[in-house]
Protein backbone atom coordinates (compact mmCIF):
# COMPACT_ATOMS: atom_id res chain seq x y z
CA UNK A 1 0.00 0.00 0.00
CA UNK A 2 1.25 3.34 -1.24
CA UNK A 3 1.86 5.83 1.99
CA UNK A 4 3.08 8.55 3.61
CA UNK A 5 4.49 9.85 6.70
CA UNK A 6 4.69 14.47 7.18
CA UNK A 7 6.38 15.50 10.25
CA UNK A 8 7.18 18.95 11.70
CA UNK A 9 10.42 19.66 12.17
CA UNK A 10 11.06 21.89 15.32
CA UNK A 11 10.04 20.35 18.57
CA UNK A 12 9.71 17.05 16.89
CA UNK A 13 12.90 15.94 14.85
CA UNK A 14 15.10 19.01 16.22
CA UNK A 15 15.30 20.99 19.29
CA UNK A 16 15.77 24.47 18.27
CA UNK A 17 14.52 25.87 21.20
CA UNK A 18 17.82 28.59 21.43
CA UNK A 19 17.22 29.44 17.93
CA UNK A 20 13.48 30.36 18.31
CA UNK A 21 14.22 32.30 21.70
CA UNK A 22 17.11 33.99 19.54
CA UNK A 23 14.86 34.92 17.13
CA UNK A 24 11.79 36.28 18.59
CA UNK A 25 13.99 38.55 20.95
CA UNK A 26 15.96 39.51 17.76
CA UNK A 27 12.48 40.06 15.78
CA UNK A 28 10.47 41.47 18.90
CA UNK A 29 13.69 44.33 18.82
CA UNK A 30 13.65 45.37 14.80
CA UNK A 31 9.64 45.64 15.96
CA UNK A 32 10.30 47.72 17.97
CA UNK A 33 12.89 49.67 15.91
CA UNK A 34 9.96 49.99 13.25
CA UNK A 35 8.02 51.25 15.52
CA UNK A 36 10.26 54.41 17.25
CA UNK A 37 10.55 52.51 20.39
CA UNK A 38 13.85 51.74 22.06
CA UNK A 39 15.12 48.68 21.40
CA UNK A 40 18.50 46.09 22.02
CA UNK A 41 20.90 45.30 19.21
CA UNK A 42 21.21 42.20 17.54
CA UNK A 43 22.07 39.30 19.94
CA UNK A 44 23.34 35.86 18.76
CA UNK A 45 24.31 34.59 22.78
CA UNK A 46 21.15 33.39 25.06
CA UNK A 47 22.64 35.38 27.74
CA UNK A 48 21.70 38.78 26.20
CA UNK A 49 18.16 37.71 26.62
CA UNK A 50 16.46 38.50 29.84
CA UNK A 51 14.81 35.94 31.60
CA UNK A 52 11.39 37.50 31.71
CA UNK A 53 11.32 37.65 28.00
CA UNK A 54 11.99 33.98 27.76
CA UNK A 55 9.27 33.00 30.35
CA UNK A 56 6.95 34.78 28.60
CA UNK A 57 7.75 33.68 25.11
CA UNK A 58 7.95 29.84 26.42
CA UNK A 59 4.77 30.22 27.36
CA UNK A 60 3.19 31.93 24.62
CA UNK A 61 5.17 29.54 21.98
CA UNK A 62 2.79 26.70 23.71
CA UNK A 63 -0.04 28.06 22.63
CA UNK A 64 1.29 29.34 18.58
CA UNK A 65 2.19 27.39 15.92
CA UNK A 66 2.63 30.16 13.08
CA UNK A 67 5.31 32.77 12.50
CA UNK A 68 2.90 35.55 11.99
CA UNK A 69 1.50 34.87 15.18
CA UNK A 70 4.38 37.28 16.46
CA UNK A 71 1.98 40.04 14.95
CA UNK A 72 -0.24 39.41 18.61
CA UNK A 73 2.16 38.32 20.51
CA UNK A 74 4.76 40.79 20.33
CA UNK A 75 2.05 44.02 21.61
CA UNK A 76 1.09 41.21 24.35
CA UNK A 77 4.55 41.08 25.85
CA UNK A 78 5.77 44.69 25.47
CA UNK A 79 2.28 45.52 27.17
CA UNK A 80 3.21 42.88 29.81
CA UNK A 81 0.44 40.79 29.63
CA UNK A 82 0.07 37.40 31.24
CA UNK A 83 0.94 34.73 28.69
CA UNK A 84 -1.17 32.32 30.84
CA UNK A 85 -4.48 34.53 30.39
CA UNK A 86 -4.41 34.35 26.92
CA UNK A 87 -5.73 31.85 24.54
CA UNK A 88 -4.46 30.53 21.60
CA UNK A 89 -7.33 31.68 19.67
CA UNK A 90 -6.87 34.82 20.90
CA UNK A 91 -3.41 35.04 19.73
CA UNK A 92 -4.50 33.77 16.24
CA UNK A 93 -7.57 35.74 15.48
CA UNK A 94 -5.49 38.95 16.34
CA UNK A 95 -2.72 38.10 14.32
CA UNK A 96 -5.13 37.47 11.56
CA UNK A 97 -6.25 40.43 11.80
CA UNK A 98 -3.90 42.83 9.30
CA UNK A 99 -2.44 41.00 6.30
CA UNK A 100 -0.27 43.62 6.04
CA UNK A 101 1.06 43.05 9.74
CA UNK A 102 1.35 39.28 8.75
CA UNK A 103 3.72 40.00 5.91
CA UNK A 104 5.86 42.63 7.66
CA UNK A 105 6.56 39.98 10.62
CA UNK A 106 7.15 37.14 8.42
CA UNK A 107 9.56 39.29 6.09
CA UNK A 108 11.53 40.29 10.24
CA UNK A 109 11.57 36.83 10.80
CA UNK A 110 13.57 36.01 7.41
CA UNK A 111 15.75 39.07 7.70
CA UNK A 112 16.51 38.16 11.23
CA UNK A 113 16.90 34.09 10.90
CA UNK A 114 19.99 35.12 8.21
CA UNK A 115 21.20 37.36 10.07
CA UNK A 116 21.79 34.61 12.84
CA UNK A 117 22.74 32.00 10.41
CA UNK A 118 25.89 34.32 8.92
CA UNK A 119 26.61 35.05 12.26
CA UNK A 120 25.87 31.72 14.92
CA UNK A 121 27.41 28.34 13.74
CA UNK A 122 23.62 26.35 13.10
CA UNK A 123 24.81 23.51 14.88
CA UNK A 124 25.27 25.64 18.32
CA UNK A 125 21.48 26.41 17.89
CA UNK A 126 19.95 23.40 16.49
CA UNK A 127 20.58 20.05 18.31
CA UNK A 128 19.04 16.28 18.29
CA UNK A 129 16.93 14.17 20.07
CA UNK A 130 18.00 10.72 21.44
CA UNK A 131 14.78 9.36 21.19
CA UNK A 132 14.70 9.47 17.22
CA UNK A 133 15.68 6.98 14.95
CA UNK A 134 17.67 9.47 12.31
CA UNK A 135 18.32 6.05 9.79
CA UNK A 136 14.73 5.18 9.74
CA UNK A 137 14.24 8.98 8.84
CA UNK A 138 17.01 8.88 6.31
CA UNK A 139 16.12 5.45 4.73
CA UNK A 140 11.98 7.04 4.70
CA UNK A 141 13.34 10.08 2.95
CA UNK A 142 15.10 8.08 -0.03
CA UNK A 143 12.23 5.88 -0.48
CA UNK A 144 10.31 9.13 -1.05
CA UNK A 145 7.44 8.52 1.57
CA UNK A 146 8.39 11.23 4.22
CA UNK A 147 8.01 14.94 4.06
CA UNK A 148 8.86 17.52 6.29
CA UNK A 149 6.10 20.44 7.14
CA UNK A 150 7.24 22.99 9.38
CA UNK A 151 6.90 27.08 9.59
CA UNK A 152 10.58 26.79 10.78
CA UNK A 153 13.05 26.52 7.61
CA UNK A 154 15.63 27.19 10.45
CA UNK A 155 15.19 23.82 11.73
CA UNK A 156 15.22 22.49 8.41
CA UNK A 157 18.86 23.80 8.09
CA UNK A 158 19.76 22.52 11.70
CA UNK A 159 18.55 18.97 10.11
CA UNK A 160 20.88 19.11 7.28
CA UNK A 161 23.46 20.51 9.41
CA UNK A 162 23.68 17.16 11.55
CA UNK A 163 23.70 15.18 8.24
CA UNK A 164 20.47 14.51 7.03
CA UNK A 165 19.92 14.61 3.35
CA UNK A 166 16.59 15.57 1.69
CA UNK A 167 15.50 16.69 -1.39
CA UNK A 168 13.91 20.18 -1.40
CA UNK A 169 10.77 18.40 -2.78
CA UNK A 170 10.36 17.13 0.32
CA UNK A 171 9.88 20.47 2.37
CA UNK A 172 7.03 22.33 2.66
CA UNK A 173 6.71 25.57 4.72
CA UNK A 174 4.94 29.12 4.25
CA UNK A 175 4.07 29.53 0.85
CA UNK A 176 2.65 33.21 -0.53
CA UNK A 177 -0.88 33.03 1.25
CA UNK A 178 -0.38 29.03 2.48
CA UNK A 179 0.50 28.49 6.30
CA UNK A 180 -2.17 25.89 6.85
CA UNK A 181 -0.48 22.30 7.63
CA UNK A 182 -3.42 20.65 6.50
CA UNK A 183 -2.91 22.35 2.47
CA UNK A 184 0.41 21.30 2.01
CA UNK A 185 -0.84 17.60 3.03
CA UNK A 186 -3.69 17.38 0.60
CA UNK A 187 -1.61 19.26 -1.86
CA UNK A 188 1.32 16.53 -1.71
CA UNK A 189 -1.15 13.65 -1.38
CA UNK A 190 -3.44 14.59 -4.46
CA UNK A 191 -0.10 14.99 -6.50
CA UNK A 192 1.82 11.87 -5.39
CA UNK A 193 -2.12 10.47 -6.15
CA UNK A 194 -2.14 8.89 -2.52
CA UNK A 195 -5.10 8.76 -0.28
CA UNK A 196 -4.80 11.26 2.76
CA UNK A 197 -5.89 8.47 4.73
CA UNK A 198 -2.89 6.15 3.90
CA UNK A 199 -1.11 8.97 6.25
CA UNK A 200 0.25 9.62 9.57
CA UNK A 201 1.24 12.96 10.67
CA UNK A 202 3.27 14.19 13.70
CA UNK A 203 3.62 16.87 15.09
CA UNK A 204 4.38 18.15 18.50
CA UNK A 205 1.82 21.56 18.96
CA UNK A 206 -1.67 20.98 19.66
CA UNK A 207 -2.47 24.03 17.59
CA UNK A 208 -0.70 22.00 14.29
CA UNK A 209 -3.13 18.72 15.41
CA UNK A 210 -5.95 20.52 15.61
CA UNK A 211 -6.12 22.24 12.24
CA UNK A 212 -4.66 19.41 10.11
CA UNK A 213 -7.89 17.56 12.03
CA UNK A 214 -9.57 19.90 10.45
CA UNK A 215 -8.49 20.47 6.98
CA UNK A 216 -7.98 16.98 6.28
CA UNK A 217 -9.41 13.54 5.77
CA UNK A 218 -7.32 11.95 7.97
CA UNK A 219 -8.61 9.81 10.98
CA UNK A 220 -7.51 11.51 14.94
CA UNK A 221 -5.84 7.90 15.13
CA UNK A 222 -3.46 8.84 12.51
CA UNK A 223 -3.04 12.59 14.05
CA UNK A 224 -0.33 12.27 16.91
CA UNK A 225 1.68 14.28 18.86
CA UNK A 226 5.76 12.65 20.13
CA UNK A 227 6.29 12.23 23.53
CA UNK A 228 9.24 13.65 23.76
CA UNK A 229 8.60 17.55 23.09
CA UNK A 230 7.44 19.58 25.30
CA UNK A 231 4.17 20.88 24.26
CA UNK A 232 1.21 20.47 26.17
CA UNK A 233 -1.20 16.76 25.20
CA UNK A 234 -4.72 17.57 23.54
CA UNK A 235 -7.70 15.70 24.84
CA UNK A 236 -8.49 13.24 21.18
CA UNK A 237 -4.97 13.06 19.88
CA UNK A 238 -2.32 10.55 21.44
CA UNK A 239 1.02 11.27 22.24
CA UNK A 240 3.60 8.66 21.58
CA UNK A 241 7.09 7.76 22.03
CA UNK A 242 9.35 7.07 18.38
CA UNK A 243 8.91 2.97 18.50
CA UNK A 244 4.80 3.92 19.02
CA UNK A 245 4.72 6.21 16.23
CA UNK A 246 6.85 3.74 13.52
CA UNK A 247 4.39 0.88 14.84
CA UNK A 248 1.57 3.26 13.50
CA UNK A 249 2.95 4.02 10.64
CA UNK A 250 3.94 0.33 9.94
CA UNK A 251 0.60 -0.94 10.42
CA UNK A 252 -0.91 1.34 7.91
Amino acid sequence: MKKLIFFDVDGVLVNSINEILLTSWNEFNLWKQSLGLPFEPFATDMSAIPAEFISARTVYGKKSNKGYHRVAINPLILAGFSPDAISANLIHQLSEADPLQKQQTMRRLEVVRQKLLASTPIETLVSLYADVDYDWLQQKIQQQELYLITNNPFSVQGLIAHGIKINPCQIRGPRGDTHHKSDHINEICQQRKIPVENCLFVDDSPASLQEVAQGTKLLSSRILQNSWGDKPSLDGFACLSWTKIMDTYHAI
